[in-house]
């Protein structure tokens, strides 16, 4: 019997308003990539004697306390042209001996193709892990996804940077403040919803449910139950097509939607979860 391999490749694309040069240049030049990609802090290309080489690289990834995860990389470009549409290729390989690193090798690609004034921009790669089967079930459950999440988020901050000219640095500045906000909000609104109705219900919310005549005699064992099952039942509202949420992106949704709802006057630049990126991993490929 044979077995297939499921693809777990994560796979991000957006449309970006710009031509294909720039993009080119925001994406390949070092300095401007690590200003808008949250996968690295640095990337310092090797020297190389001709343009047709494969580009070796150096890359850093700082994961706080003091911690950074450091690697090496080579890329190869292609140009392309199909259909009377200009594409490019740029294809990759990476590796860390760092014990530390989740991430021992792996490799993608990035494609550039022109439409009319936008260049879709898309990414697909995969990697293996260390740990063994410790290391598989993290990736699987929390690394993965959030991997994932941050490549799209960074598509979206190198969108917003080339259509609207806002620097990555201010986009993420907002954007913390924005998260940071939504998380007190969020907290408040949880708080406000379930410590009155479960410690405190003598402090109006029994009287409310007497008022209301529904539960005659049950008030507390209601104020109990539909407290709980009305946030559960309001989740796969707020998250895309319904569905229960299955990812970084999803929970935030639940969390924080009922906060935007009710801020309709909120500057949408700053509500930069992938939102203008197809994001795509495991069983959706």
């Amino acid at each position: 019997m044979s077995s297939k391999r499921r693809d777990r490749s994560i796979y991000v694309e957006t449309t970006i308003h710009t031509d294909l040069d720039t993009l080119w240049n925001y994406t390949q030049i070092p300095s401007k990539h690590v200003q808008w990609d949250m996968r690295f802090t640095a990337i310092e290309y090797m020297p190389r004697h001709t343009e047709e080489e494969i580009q070796r690289f150096h890359y850093q990834t700082r994961i706080g306390f003091g911690l950074a995860i450091a690697g090496t990389g080579a890329t190869r470009a292609e140009w392309l042209k199909k259909e009377g549409k200009q594409s490019r290729l740029s294809t990759l390989s990476f590796s860390s001996e760092q014990k530390l690193s989740l991430i021992s090798r792996g490799r993608g690609y990035w494609r550039y193709t022109e439409q009319g004034d936008d260049v879709i921009f898309l990414t697909r790669y995969d990697y293996k892990t260390r740990f063994g089967a410790a290391g598989k079930a993290f990736d699987r459950l929390l690394f993965r996804p959030i991997f994932g999440w941050a490549t799209a988020w960074s598509f979206d901050v190198l969108k917003i940077w080339l259509e609207q000219h806002i620097p990555p640095a201010a986009t993420i500045q907002r954007a913390l403040i924005h998260y940071v906000s939504l998380a007190l909000l969020a907290v408040l609104w949880l708080y406000q919803g379930i410590v009155p109705k479960l410690l405190y219900p003598e402090t109006g919310e029994l009287a409310q449910l007497h008022a209301s005549g529904l539960f005659s005699g049950w008030e507390e064992q209601a104020l109990v139950f539909c407290n709980p099952a009305l946030y559960w039942q309001l989740a796969p509202y707020y998250v895309p097509a319904g569905r229960q949420p299955n990812s970084v992106h999803d929970w935030e949704l639940c969390l924080c939607r009922p906060v935007w709802t009710g801020n309709g006057n909120m500057d949408q630049n700053l509500q930069i979860s992938p939102k203008n990126t197809k994001i795509r991993r495991d069983d959706d490929l």
